[in-house]
C-alpha cells in the first residue's frame, strides 16, 4: 500500500558495489542513483563485486557497524531491542528488492550467467545470515561449526541410505 523505496535500495545496490570495489582494489568514479536504476564506475570488476548487492545487505551492515562504533563510547544495553528491530528491519529490505530484483533482467546476473550468480548468491546469503546469527546471539564459531557439520553429516547420510535402499528395492523388483 506504500511506495515502494525503490531509489533507496538503488543506493543501497550501488553503493555496496562501490564498497566491495574498493575492497578488491577498484577505483570508485561517478555514480548515479535515479527512480529507474543506478550505475557506479569501477575500474575493475569481479563476480563478487557485481553480485555484492544480492547478498551483502548494505544498510544492515550500516546499523550494525554504527551499533558497535557507539558501543565504544557508549553503553547501549538498553537500547539493544531497538537495534535488533533495526537490523530485522533492514534485513527484511534487503531479502524483499533481493527476491524482487532477480526476479526482474539484471545485467549483474546475465554478466556471470544465471546459474553461477544465484548459486553464489544463494551460498552467500547463508553464510552472512549464519555469520550473523553467531554474532548475535550465544553460540561460539566452533559450537555453531561443529552443528553445522554434523548436520550436514546426518543430512548426506539419510540421502546415501535413501539412495541405497531404493537400489535395492530395485534389485528386488528384478
Amino acid at each position: 500500500m506504500l511506495p515502494r523505496p525503490f531509489r533507496t535500495y538503488v543506493l543501497a545496490h550501488e553503493l555496496t558495489h562501490a564498497v566491495w570495489g574498493m575492497l578488491m582494489g577498484a577505483k570508485v568514479g561517478k555514480m548515479k542513483v535515479g527512480p529507474n536504476g543506478g550505475h557506479v564506475m569501477l575500474s575493475k570488476s569481479n563476480f563478487l563485486i557485481s553480485l555484492a548487492p544480492y547478498f551483502f545487505p548494505f544498510y544492515t551492515g550500516l546499523v550494525i557497524a554504527l551499533w558497535y562504533a557507539a558501543g565504544l563510547f557508549f553503553d547501549l544495553n538498553v537500547y539493544e531491542p531497538w537495534w535488533l528491530a533495526a537490523v530485522g528491519l533492514t534485513w527484511g529490505f534487503h531479502v524483499t528488492f533481493t527476491v524482487y530484483m532477480l526476479s526482474q533482467h539484471q545485467p549483474d546476473v546475465q554478466e556471470n550467467g544465471r546459474l553461477f550468480s544465484y548459486v553464489v548468491i544463494y551460498l552467500a546469503n547463508l553464510f552472512f545470515v549464519s555469520l550473523w546469527i553467531i554474532a548475535l546471539s550465544t553460540p561460539s564459531f566452533s559450537e555453531a561449526w561443529n552443528f553445522l557439520r554434523a548436520e550436514t553429516c546426518a543430512a548426506y547420510a539419510g540421502v546415501w541410505t535413501l539412495l541405497l535402499s531404493g537400489w535395492d528395492s530395485l534389485k528386488i523388483e528384478r
